[in-house]
């Protein structure tokens, strides 16, 4: 069984455990904005509290391989146990869609950050693959879908850009 008080710092800023220091440094001033409590529409006092606590181990050179460590030996019984309470196709189909939904999610917010950047305006495919921690081949039904979508577009360069359409969504609650 799983420790009681483990807490998944990847999870809480939507990141791989493969991402970087620079993802996790991307993607913080946004879950930050959103849970900070006197954001009046998405305000979470706790929310932000972990999230703050996230960064703030995962970005620490000496703290993030102790926590990785511990990461590695509670995660693997953190599966287990929710691959069990899985049983029926019902349950695990939803799993799936909520997946999708969190790594669209992560998707959005790193082309959100790097398009609030100073002068950057996308990625490559292969720097936001990285950047979302996922395999080639979710990522490309991933971009397919935000594509399709419009919420996500190449830009002149061919660099992968959120749109106006996908800051709108992103603000929304993806």
């Amino acid at each position: 069984m799983a420790d009681s008080t483990f807490t998944d710092y990847y999870e809480a800023l939507e990141l791989s455990p493969s991402a970087s220091i620079d993802a996790i440094n991307a993607v913080f001033p946004a879950l930050d904005a959103r849970y900070r409590p006197d954001n009046a529409s998405t305000g979470d006092a706790e929310r932000h509290r972990l999230v703050t606590a996230a960064h703030s181990v995962l970005t620490n050179p000496e703290q993030r391989p102790k926590y990785d460590a511990y990461y590695q030996r509670r995660k693997p019984a953190e599966g287990a146990a929710a691959a069990d309470a899985a049983d029926d196709d019902d349950a695990s189909e939803a799993q799936v869609i909520e997946s999708d939904r969190i790594i669209r999610r992560k998707f959005m917010t790193v082309l959100y950050k790097v398009r609030r950047a100073a002068g950057a305006n996308g990625l490559g495919d292969y720097g936001l693959e990285q950047a979302v921690g996922i395999p080639p081949d979710q990522f490309q039904f991933h971009l397919w879908y935000l594509m399709g979508k419009r919420w996500v577009k190449r830009d002149e360069e061919g660099s992968l850009t959120i749109t106006v359409d996908g800051v709108d969504k992103l603000s929304g609650g993806l």
